[in-house]
């Protein structure tokens, strides 16, 4: 599991630059998304 201090966040509603900025910064190559109700989809 991926310590807290690891991970990377973007608000619902994000725009897609910043979300793949973001991703680019931390060498990100994967998108997962944790959905706000506790559901988890890749």
């Amino acid at each position: 599991m991926t310590p807290k201090e690891r991970l990377v966040t973007v608000r619902e509603g994000e725009a897609r630059d910043v979300v793949f900025a973001k991703m680019h910064e931390n060498a990100l190559r994967k998108r997962w998304l944790l959905m706000t109700a506790s559901t988890c989809s890749a």
